[in-house]
């Protein structure tokens, strides 16, 4: 699957296994090789009638995340390191692509952007 493909099966996951009403989904997902092991970690927030919570992705969710990281865009030399991600509750959805060190992991390890 390419990278399209690979966010329109994500968001559909995502969309499909919320068990509450919702108004935005949000997710903040970072995936970095350092120091020769790699990190994953993600935050999934959704907002309903002007509340927040977060929830867990389900595991075909991840494993799609994974895929979707190994996946590299045809017009970038420079693979993505961290995304957010934002779906309404009528399904239109975006991802924003983001390279350099990811700001939660450098948080835990005290890395910088070089």
């Amino acid at each position: 699957m390419n990278m399209v493909e690979l966010q329109e099966k994500f968001a559909y996951e995502l969309g499909s296994s919320m068990e509450v009403d919702w108004d935005v989904v949000k997710v903040h997902y970072e995936n970095m090789t350092l120091d020769g092991e790699n990190h994953e970690m993600f935050v999934a927030i959704y907002f309903s009638k002007g509340v927040r919570e977060q929830f867990d992705i389900t595991p075909e969710g991840l494993d799609i995340l994974e895929m979707l990281h190994r996946a590299q865009p045809a017009e970038h030399a420079e693979k993505w390191t961290w995304f957010d991600f934002e779906m309404n509750s009528s399904g239109k959805y975006n991802f924003s692509y983001q390279y350099g060190m990811p700001p939660q992991i450098a948080a835990l390890y005290g890395k910088r952007n070089p």
